[in-house]
């Protein structure tokens, strides 16, 4: 009886052992960190031309590739964006042939320099959630045409099933990236009043939708 008694409790014992491995193997398989690619077809970035007075130009920018990193418990943590600056368009004016000049502008020296500077890159180093419900503090390094500065923006961030989407609205001071920024000489005397006629801060708009990938 008494060895009866002994081997049930083996059993027993061995019984929630194994329950307890198979519990912690499919909580390993569930805690996986995952993270969230870039839908590049989906996601675009606005931009308004910073003139201070006459037409404001506005257009698109196109992203190469993104990602974002979430921990085991859900947490965004951190990411990774790099944008395709020969896709800078303009989309204000009708005519094809105003856009184009328009368009060839911005991609030219004087602006983003994207034959030299083919892209530019967001780290995102921080997503820090804020006080209100699906709003977001955004700290990264942008770096375009060989310059990196930290910026700070809030956006609002959803999860909904598998996917992602982010939207925020930001300013960016060209001057910063030596965007449109001249030497003052007597050469460059009216490049220079042209500078002066466009505005410092350039508003931007975010909208991107990541799909989630689980991490083996």
């Amino acid at each position: 009886m008494k060895h009866q008694q002994t081997f049930k409790l083996i059993i027993t014992s061995l019984l929630f052992t194994s329950i307890s491995v198979v519990s912690l193997a499919q909580a390993k398989q569930i805690l996986k960190p995952s993270l969230y690619k870039l839908d590049v077809k989906q996601s675009k970035i606005q931009w308004k031309g910073p003139k201070s007075v006459g037409n404001k130009h506005y257009g698109f920018l196109l992203l190469a590739a993104g990602m974002v990193n979430e921990s085991v418990n859900g947490k965004l943590i951190n990411g990774d964006f790099t944008l395709d600056m020969k896709s800078i368009r303009s989309t204000d004016n009708k005519e094809a042939k105003k856009r184009k000049e328009v368009d060839e502008l911005l991609a030219g020296n004087d602006f983003f320099a994207a034959a030299k500077y083919p892209t530019a890159q967001m780290r995102v180093k921080t997503i820090t959630l804020t006080a209100q419900k699906d709003n977001y503090k955004i700290v990264g390094d942008l770096k375009m045409k060989g310059i990196k500065k930290q910026i700070e923006f809030l956006a609002t961030i959803k999860k909904i099933t598998n996917k992602l989407t982010i939207q925020a609205n930001l300013t960016i001071d060209r001057h910063a990236w030596r965007i449109d920024s001249k030497e003052k000489n007597e050469a460059n005397f009216f490049p220079d009043i042209r500078d002066k006629l466009i505005a410092d801060e350039i508003p931007i708009s975010l909208s991107l939708i990541l799909n989630k990938i689980n991490i083996e």
